[in-house]
């Protein structure tokens, strides 16, 4: 009985992986500096967001 769930659980946990596995997103061509919030940070960061634009 004992392996019995035990296949079945990782049954269950193989076709969940294989599932999201196969999931492919779409590429992005977006870029986010999440920094620009600190303001140490903020006039650099800017500087090499035009430098790289």
């Amino acid at each position: 009985m004992k392996k019995a769930l035990i296949v079945i659980i990782v049954a269950i946990l193989l076709i969940l992986t294989f599932t999201v596995c196969r999931q492919k997103s779409a590429p992005s061509d977006e870029l986010v500096f999440w920094t620009l919030q600190m303001r140490d940070f903020s006039g650099y960061m800017n500087d090499v967001i035009s430098n790289f634009e």
